[in-house]
């Protein structure tokens, strides 16, 4: 009997929580620079990632991430990138990170962020709905130390961007 009452009140949850978060897929794509041939950009570019997603999981949205990629700002720039895909899977929103590496001291091998930009994208219909874009970390002594935190909050500045946009729409797909 009490597996059966455990079971109807995280149903009753899984639901109630469903009539007000939106799916939210998160896609980092990194610029295709000749750095990258370089310097390392994985450990900033997972943290960017977690970052965004962290900040909106705090928010309350369902948050889902995706593999990154790597492309010409171009291609991130198309209003049809990632679409089709989030389409298919489900996904309400999309916030769509860009980020442009640049190394850092000579003896340093991780990618520095030098910017990272972000679109808030209705799946819907393709609408963008916010966009903007912060600095990365300046110069530092500890900057390879602190690269891991340092990405985390700036992906996290870039979901923040988006959750007040986000907190309108009631329905997912729908209108405020």
């Amino acid at each position: 009997m009490s597996k059966r009452i455990a079971s109807l009140v995280a149903l009753s949850l899984a639901l109630s929580l469903a009539a007000w978060a939106h799916t939210v897929g998160v896609v980092l794509v990194e610029e295709d620079l000749p750095v990258l041939a370089l310097a390392d950009s994985a450990l900033a570019s997972e943290a960017l990632s977690t970052g965004a997603l962290d900040a909106l999981f705090d928010a309350g949205q369902i948050a889902v991430g995706s593999p990154v990629l790597r492309a010409p700002r171009a291609a991130w720039i198309d209003p049809a990138f990632a679409l089709k895909d989030a389409r298919e899977g489900w996904v309400d929103f999309l916030v769509l990170l860009f980020v442009s590496y640049r190394q850092g001291e000579p003896r340093e091998t991780p990618a520095i962020p030098g910017t990272l930009s972000w679109r808030l994208v209705r799946v819907a219909d393709g609408a963008v709905l916010e966009s903007g874009s912060v600095a990365g970390p300046p110069d530092s002594p500890d900057l390879v130390a602190k690269l891991a935190d340092s990405s985390r909050a700036l992906g996290a500045v870039a979901a923040k961007g988006c959750i007040a946009k986000l907190d309108p729409f009631r329905t997912p797909g729908g209108k405020p």
